[in-house]
Parts: structure tokens; C-alpha cells; sequence
């Protein structure tokens, strides 16, 4: 089921917007600029992540019900005009609003992984996957947000379907002689089933300080700066 929140000057969100990557962010275009194999908002939305598009004043232009029950909203109604300011606590408000801010300022993908807790101290480990968002006018009109919470949702399964999407690029199968160990690839087996260091560590009688400098090795062997561009990447050497 879709939601859409209505407000005056809110851009462009039709369910029959096509969804392009744009200049590291993502471009929603009218059908007719539409080219083969493109997705529509449609289809977007009924990815199993949670999705919100939001302006540049950070008020919710459309959320998928996943996103609205991720943030405590029961209705519609309870969704018009929000911000993550009346939906998270102070903290985790701001942390958002900054990385909204950076994705804006730099004009490309970010993910970061962090606790999202709700003013009602409801908490949920997430990764948060942030798009500069672009009109047909190739405008800078606000942030498209894709949250994963491995707890609750197959980590491998939601980025799978993010790559096939567009969303996240696919990683090359050219896997470049890359050697692991064994521990390193439990780490990763582990790590790709959205376990944190602090679990992995737990599952194989290690040290948090050890796991983390396995993965360090690995992010490392597969050049990547980032824990879930490790995942993106193993997942194509591991097929």
C-alpha cells in the first residue's frame, strides 16, 4: 500500500515518475523522458526498505507504510507535515538533519549506520541510505531516504533488491586475487546476515576489538570505505 502526503508547492511525486540515477543522486522524471529497464515511483515504494521522500525543508512528501510505521505514525493525517524532529529525539533529529545536509552540500549518496530512537525512547538500529533528490528541470529539490533495519529485515535480501533496482550500484565480479582468511570470512558470512561486531565477536569467541580489525582487513583487501560497501562487494565475490 502506498501513502502519499499532499501539501501546496511540495514537487512533483506521481506514482508514474520515473526513478534514474542522476550526478550520484536519483532524478524523477516525467514517464515520457522515461528509457528501458527505468523504474517508476510505483515500484520504488513497494521495495521491502523503508522509503521517504522529503523536501528541502525536510517535511515528508511520501513515505511507503513501512517508513510510516517505522516512525510511529498510525494514519495519514499523523503524517502530514512532519519532520524527523517530530518524530525522533533530539539526538538522532539532528544526526539526520546533518546527514541531509551533507547529502545536499556534496551531491551523492550517503550511508551511515546509526540507532534511530523515537521520542517515545523506541529504538531501532538502522542503516540509513541518503539521495540528493532531482526534478525534471534537473533541480536540487530535497532528500530521497532508504532506511534498512537488519533486526527486523534481511540485510543481504533489502541491499539485493536495492542493487537490482538501480539504487546501489552492483559490484564488478572481477574479484582481483583476493585472499581471505578463514576468520575473515566468518567475520563476512556473519557480517552480510546483519550481524554487528559485537554479535560476530559473540559467535565466534572473539574479542569486539578483534572483529573489527578482521573487517578492517577486508575493507582493506576490497578497497571500500564503507561497512555495507564491504557487504555490497563480498556478496559479488562470495556468488
Amino acid at each position: 500500500m502506498v501513502i502519499m502526503l499532499k501539501k501546496i508547492n511540495h514537487f512533483d511525486t506521481s506514482m508514474e515518475l520515473s526513478v534514474q540515477n542522476f550526478h550520484g543522486g536519483i532524478k524523477l522524471s516525467h514517464p515520457c523522458n522515461r528509457y528501458d529497464g527505468s523504474h517508476s515511483m510505483k515500484n520504488m515504494l513497494q521495495l521491502p526498505v523503508d522509503v521517504c521522500v522529503i523536501n528541502k525543508n525536510g517535511a515528508a512528501q511520501i513515505m511507503n507504510e513501512r517508513a510510516i510505521a517505522r516512525s510511529g505514525f498510525n494514519s495519514l493525517n499523523d503524517c502530514l507535515d512532519k519532520t524527523i524532529f517530530d518524530v525522533a529525539n533530539h539526538k538522532t533529529a539532528h544526526f539526520i538533519a546533518h546527514q541531509h545536509k551533507i547529502t545536499s552540500h556534496m551531491n551523492k549518496i550517503q550511508m551511515i549506520e546509526y540507532d534511530f530512537i523515537r521520542r517515545d525512547d523506541f529504538k531501532l538500529r538502522c542503516i540509513l541510505i541518503s539521495y540528493p533528490l532531482y526534478d525534471d528541470f534537473n533541480q536540487l529539490v530535497g532528500i530521497l531516504d532508504l532506511s534498512i533495519t537488519p533486526d527486523k529485515y534481511p540485510l543481504v535480501e533489502s541491499l539485493s533488491h536495492l542493487m537490482e533496482f538501480g539504487l546501489l550500484n552492483k559490484p564488478s565480479h572481477h574479484k582481483d586475487n583476493i585472499r581471505f582468511s578463514k576468520r575473515e570470512i566468518d567475520c563476512l558470512n556473519l557480517l552480510v546476515e546483519g550481524n554487528t561486531a559485537k554479535a560476530i565477536g559473540e559467535k565466534l569467541k572473539l574479542s569486539h576489538r578483534t572483529v573489527e580489525h578482521y573487517l578492517e582487513n577486508c575493507m582493506n583487501k576490497m578497497r571500500v570505505a564503507t561497512r555495507y560497501e564491504l557487504i555490497t562487494k563480498f556478496l559479488s565475490y562470495r556468488a
